[in-house]
């Protein structure tokens, strides 16, 4: 059976109401698939098929910092799952180097940045990465 894990972390927040439909429309298909949902530690989530298994994630969403990146990377290696859908950009594990899906929300900041946020020389390399590098990628 194929897995696939579905990094829902975020599903307590506005972006989460996708994550939460997505889920509730693969329940509705008899698939052969073994879903592996990836929740925060304060989410209460419970799974209401037998395919779909409920793990806490030990590590925070939008974390930049290398070392977390690295560890979260070989811990998402080590569910052996056949794909990762990561449900936002910034949610991206930079190190994982498996098969990953990446749904993108808004493209706004790939046109625009804040003023004032970032210098803009970060501001266009950051949005670059978060979203351009990505797309242009999917895109070509």
């Amino acid at each position: 059976m194929q897995k696939i894990i579905i990094d829902a972390r975020i599903r307590q927040s506005s972006t989460g109401r996708y994550i939460d439909r997505l889920i509730e429309h693969l329940y509705t298909i008899d698939s052969p698939y073994h879903y592996i949902i990836l929740v925060a530690e304060e989410d209460p989530f419970i799974s209401k098929k037998d395919n779909f298994e409920v793990v806490t994630c030990p590590y925070k969403p939008y974390s930049f910092n290398p070392l977390n990146q690295i560890t979260f990377a070989w811990w998402l290696k080590k569910l052996n799952a056949d794909l990762l859908h990561s449900t936002l950009s910034p949610l991206d594990p930079v190190f994982y180097l498996s098969n990953m899906v990446t749904t993108t929300h808004d493209l706004t900041l790939y046109k625009y940045n804040r003023t004032g946020q970032l210098p803009a020389i970060f501001a266009t390399r950051a949005t670059s990465f978060l979203c351009g590098t990505r797309i242009r990628k999917q895109l070509m």
